[in-house]
Formats: structure tokens, C-alpha cells, sequence
């Protein structure tokens, strides 16, 4: 159903955690904006391998917004590690990582660039190893446990609901402009199962799911993007 290799990435920082408390999964989100989206991702695909192994990520990718963007042509580029020390302790201004960014050819604007908590995960929801897509909702709350227990409850729901080929992640941002806000991300496989996983909304069971989630959340955006994973160890 998933990648197993991605899966096995994702959920080790999972098992770190559980051995030293002080370490958590985080993410390195890029906003990049792109007139020539094609060769920016053939870049990073090429790329990628090198600039995860600098940065002490264990898993890369790309999504592209099909609706929500901000500004047409944002990119979002993600490297993933197994704690927030490891991604503390690369710098970015490393020589093996001027050397992949010497290859760029395309004109491209760096927008923002951020540090979100990993504070939920089930892996990725690719099949192949490499696409996906996702709708990611991002949410200011005031109790967060609160929120990742509805959460739970209504992947719960979903899994029994014939929605078990998806899964839901959950972020906190640590810097930027939504810092301390959360980022929801519901992926599956392909567009149409994630538009299967939304046609769900109007049922009693996912109704019932949600009603754990009323008063102690207000949406900020959201997205629903194509995404594709360009490295894994």
C-alpha cells in the first residue's frame, strides 16, 4: 500500500523519539516561486540525493499547489530529519550544498524558509515510491493535544471507512509567519483518492469524526497539491 522505504524513513524518527525525549522529527520547508516549475523539479530530483546528505535529511520532496496557492508558481520543497539537532547542526551555506544550488539554471525567488515540528506521522502516501497528493489545512488552536486527539480519533474513523490507503499528518511551525500554528496534511496515493477521502466529509461517520474537532480550531489556509518524494535513505 506504501512505500515501505519512505515509510521506514519517516516512522525512525518516531522510534528515536521514543529513546531520547529531547529529540523530535523536523522539517525544513522551502517556498520557492517558479516560472519554469519543469526545471526546477528536474533540478532537485538531481539534486536532492546531495543536499539531504548535507543537511542530515533522511527524506526530500516537492509539492505543487493545484489550488491555494498563494502566489502562482510556489513550489514547496521539504527535507525531512530525525531531529531537530540534526537539522540544527548542517549549514546551509556548506560548500556540497553551494555546489548542487551552482547548478540551478532556472530564474526562481526563494520566498520563505522554515523550521515545522513533526508532531504527527504515518509516512507518506506514495505507492510508487514518488507521488502523492495532499490537502493541507493549516489551523490556530489553543489545545494542541486536544486537536492531535481528535486527530487520532478521526483517522481511526477513516481507516474503518475504507480511507486506509491515506494518511494524516500533523506540523507545528517553529519559525515564520505561522509559528505555532498547525499544518494538517491529508495524503493518499493519487488525486482521485484523496478526492475520495474529501467526498467523505459529508458522511455521518466523518461528521461524527469531526465533531470532536468543533470550538477548538479556526482554519488560516489551506491547499491541495500534487507532491512528490525525490529522496529517501
Amino acid at each position: 500500500m506504501y512505500n515501505k522505504t519512505v515509510i521506514k524513513s519517516f516512522l525512525l524518527s518516531c522510534v528515536f523519539t521514543a529513546f531520547a525525549v529531547s529529540a523530535e522529527p523536523a522539517m525544513n520547508l522551502v517556498t520557492v516561486n517558479t516560472q519554469d516549475t519543469a526545471g526546477y523539479v528536474a533540478w532537485l530530483k538531481g539534486s536532492s540525493k546531495a543536499i539531504a546528505n548535507a543537511t542530515n535529511a533522511s527524506t526530500a520532496g516537492i509539492c505543487r499547489p493545484i489550488a491555494g496557492a498563494e502566489e502562482e508558481g510556489d513550489l514547496y520543497v521539504w527535507f525531512m530529519a530525525d531531529s531537530q539537532q540534526k537539522l540544527a547542526a548542517a549549514d546551509p551555506q556548506s560548500d556540497a550544498i553551494m555546489a548542487e544550488v551552482a547548478k540551478i539554471t532556472v530564474k526562481r525567488t526563494i520566498k520563505t524558509r522554515d523550521i515545522w515540528r513533526v508532531v504527527r506521522t504515518e509516512g507518506v502516501a506514495s505507492n510508487n515510491g514518488g507521488s502523492f497528493s495532499a490537502w493541507n489545512i493549516l489551523v490556530k488552536t489553543s489545545d494542541i493535544g486536544g486537536y492531535l486527539n481528535a486527530l487520532n480519533d478521526l483517522k481511526s474513523s477513516m481507516n474503518e471507512n475504507g480511507l486506509e490507503d491515506t494518511v494524516l499528518n500533523a506540523f507545528i511551525a517553529d519559525t515564520g509567519k505561522w509559528a505555532g500554528m498547525v499544518m494538517v496534511s491529508l495524503q493518499a496515493p493519487t488525486g482521485g483518492r484523496l478526492g475520495a477521502a474529501m467526498d467523505a466529509r459529508t458522511s455521518p461517520w466523518f461528521t461524527e469524526a469531526l465533531s470532536d474537532l468543533q470550538g477548538i480550531r479556526e482554519y488560516v489556509h489551506g491547499w491541495v497539491m500534487s507532491c512528490e518524494v525525490t529522496y529517501a535513505e
